[in-house]
This record gives structure tokens, sequence and C-alpha cells, in this order.
């Protein structure tokens, strides 16, 4: 059930001086042409899904390559946000008409496979001439679940400190500080100090004037994110890793109520009682990067698949991105890594792992850097996104330093998934609207528990 916890992400023979900005990163009907690939039965449709729109130009050109090697099949994509993509996906397998081959994340992994979705690759064939050393670390042993590959890898990315520049300035804060933050939980130390600074209320005071007046803000300091479930993957994850936290405990129980991310957690609601940070039921209903567009907060922890957003041309706001903090226990960034998978009731299963095959070829992949999009799993794919970035002035090169250094987190997955991000999500849900911090993680933790038991 664990994966391995704080997993170095190693990016091999990338230069720590350049970075890109990147990912992390439908409906159809599986069975709608017959046929098993096209091999004898004729043309056929795969019929794939996506919940990324930003991705889509890449895949939708690495689908155009595919068909011309393939004439005989021809690749449907179809995107659909994140919250309804899943939903898609269990009404579609319940009714027998799920998509051919869709993208998977790392933390849903294994609950679809255990529920028999996913099918076997190394049995289709679909790993067939695919070199596994090609990709960077960590990204394809994230799809090899009991000895059973269920997924290619297609990217990977991480989580990184994104702050409004000129209100930094305008602090006295210079990037070289931002990356160089300390949290450790007691509200005394430099990342502290850096949230209470980029806050501002209407009398132009900052969160560390002595009349700053929290009643009356006008910019928050950090906008945090809620909506994480049991990763904590854009937020208080990372600063309890610092601390020395883990998702699990040595013997492998889970570990939501430890002292780490109780501190950690109750640092955050002293963040909201001081006003430098929003309460729950004033939590902006825009995401993450509108709210920042908007102005509502000086900075936040966010994934690197939002940097090609926040470094646009058309931001009225000058973003910059900096390392996440480092604690006691040192410095670690959240990371993740999609793959391709194929519907075990796929009725097309030689010709959906043709497709799955070539999207985890560098055919596929290194192209995909070129976008500038994503960090695409296979390294050379890395290098291109890491060239195209660098020419285009919006590289990042925090996110690749701290996967160098193995600076990072994996993100679990469990059996019963959604379960039991349910009851943590509810957990933290009710912290932020100032529940009591120990007993709730305790109770959740036991009821999440009860479930992997």
């Amino acid at each position: 059930m664990r994966l391995t916890p704080k997993t170095g992400l190693k990016i091999v023979a990338m230069s720590a001086a350049t970075a890109l900005v990147l990912s992390a990163c439908g409906s159809g009907d599986g069975g709608s042409d017959g046929g098993n690939g096209g091999e004898a039965g004729g043309a056929v449709t795969i019929e794939h899904w996506l919940w990324d729109d930003v991705q889509l130009p890449m895949y939708q050109a690495c689908a155009t390559a595919f068909t011309e090697a393939n004439p005989d099949i021809t690749v449907n994509i179809t995107q659909t946000a994140w919250a309804q993509y899943w939903q898609n996906l269990t009404t579609n397998f319940a009714s027998a008409t799920g998509p051919d081959t869709f993208t998977m994340t790392v933390q849903y992994a294994r609950e679809y496979s255990s529920l028999g979705q996913l099918a076997d690759l190394d049995e289709l064939g679909a790993t067939e001439g695919i070199d596994f050393d090609s990709y960077v670390a960590g990204t394809a042993e994230n799809y090899l679940l009991d000895d059973t590959r269920v997924g290619l890898p297609l990217d990977w990315d991480i989580v990184g400190l994104v702050y409004d520049e000129t209100a930094a300035t305008e602090a006295g804060l210079t990037k070289e500080d931002i990356n160089q933050l300390e949290f450790d939980g007691t509200g005394e130390d430099s990342f502290t100090d850096f949230v209470k600074a980029m806050a501002l209320d209407a009398n132009g005071n900052s969160g560390l004037s002595p009349e700053w007046d929290g009643s009356n803000v006008t910019r928050y300091g950090m906008l945090p994110e809620w909506a994480d479930g049991f990763t904590g993957q854009n937020g208080w994850g990372n600063l309890a890793h610092a601390l020395g936290w883990d998702f699990f405990t040595e013997d492998g129980s889970l570990n939501f109520d430890a002292p780490e991310l109780v501190t950690t957690l109750e640092w955050y609601q002293e963040m909201i009682d001081l006003g430098v940070m929003q309460t729950f039921d004033e939590t902006s209903t825009l995401g993450q990067h509108p709210a920042m567009e908007a102005g509502m907060a000086g900075a936040t922890l966010a994934g690197s698949w939002n940097a090609s957003n926040y470094l646009a041309d058309t931001q009225e706001i000058d973003f910059a991105w900096a390392k996440v903090p480092e604690g006691p226990e040192g410095r670690f960034a959240a990371t993740n890594s999609l793959a391709a998978v194929v519907w075990s009731g796929s009725d097309q299963k030689d010709a959906a792992a043709q497709w799955v095959n070539y999207l985890g070829s560098p055919e596929c992949q290194e192209p995909n850097g070129e976008f500038g999009v994503v960090f695409p799993a296979v390294q050379a794919g890395t290098d291109a996104a890491v060239a195209a970035n660098a020419a285009a002035g919006a590289d990042v090169p925090e996110f690749a330093e701290m996967a160098a250094a193995g600076e990072t987190y994996q993100i679990p997955s469990f059996t019963r998934n959604a379960e039991i991000r349910t009851i943590i999500q509810d957990a933290i849900w009710a912290i932020a609207a100032g529940a009591d911090v120990q007993s709730t993680l305790t109770a959740a933790n036991d009821s999440a528990q009860a479930l992997v038991d």
C-alpha cells in the first residue's frame, strides 16, 4: 500500500542552473468500434481521456504523429476538467463505456488497479521497446504496483513558492532571501515573517507592523490551499515534511495525527487569527491562480504545472518562483508523476497498447518537451523542456535544483483512496474553520486507519 516516502526525485543530466515551466500533469466509448487494434478488423478509433486543457495540444500532436505511423488507428482525445474527469470515469466504467486509454495520477493508481480497471501493460505488450532507464528516476516506479506495470509515465512535477515580485521588493525581500526561507512552526521563523511582510492592510501596514489591522486587509500574505485531500501537495504537506512528518509511521500505520502535522496546522490557524491568511469561509472560489492574479494574496505554494500561467506575458502582476521553505529536517517539495494507462474493459487493447507505448516513448515525449508545458518523464523530453523555457526567458531553476538535490516527497497511493481522501479532507476543512487540531486529526487518522487495516 505504501509508496516510498520522501523519495528524492533526481533529474539525471539536468543543469541546476536552468529549468522549465511545467505540468502535473473526455468522454468516450471504449467499445464503439469493436475489433482489437486494427490488425485484423480494419480501422479503429481509440478513445483517450485527459483533464488538462493546456496539455491537450501537445497530446493531439502526438496523436497525429501516431496515426501517420499507424494509419488504421485513429486517436480521439477528450479533455474534461479535473473533478468531472474522475466522475465520468466512474460512471462510464459502470456502464462499460469507459475510454480505451486515459491519464492516471499516482494517488489514484492503486485504487483503480485494486478495482480491476487498469490493464497489465506487460501482458499487452505496451512496454515492448521501452527503455525504463531513459525516464527521470522515480517516475516509472510509481506505476509498478505489486509487480504489475499499470502505467507508462508521461511527466513529473514539483511544488514551489510563487510570489508577487513587486510586493516582495516593496517589503525589502530579494529572491535570494525568499529562496532561503526557513519554517519551524514556532511562528518566529523567517517564513512566518515573509508571510506577514507580504500582507497589507487598508492603511498600508504590513503584517509585521505594530499598527497592523487584521480586520481590514487588502492583501493577504499567503493564499492557503485547502483542497489537497490527504496529500497537502500545494500547502501544508510541504511544511509538515520539513518538520519531519511522514504519511506513515515506522510500522506502516497512518500518521495524520503526528505532532509535526499538528504543529503545522496550528501555525495555519495562527496565521488566520492574525489576519495574514483568509478565514476558511472567506476563501475564494476562484482557484489559486485567478485569486493570485487578482492580487488577493502576496504568495502561495503551487505546482510547477501552473508556472506557465504565472509567468505569461499577459499577467498584470509580476510573479516569481522560489523553493519551498526549509525546516529542521530539510526541504521537501511535493512531487508527482502522471501516466498513460489502458482500461481493462477496452475492446481494443492491442491498439490501445500501441498508443500507450507511443505516449511513453521519446518519439512523443521529446516533442512534448518543446511545448514548454510539462517536464516529460523521458529525460530527453525534460531536457527539451528546459531548453525551450530557457530560450523563452521563463525558466524556473528552483524546480530543477530541488529535484536534483532530492528535496522532494512523493504523494502516496491507497487502495481506498477516495474514502481516505474524504476523511482527511473533511478534517482539514474543519481545522481551517477553527476546530481543535489534535483531536480532529486523531479522529480522522483512526477512521482512515480502519479502512486500511
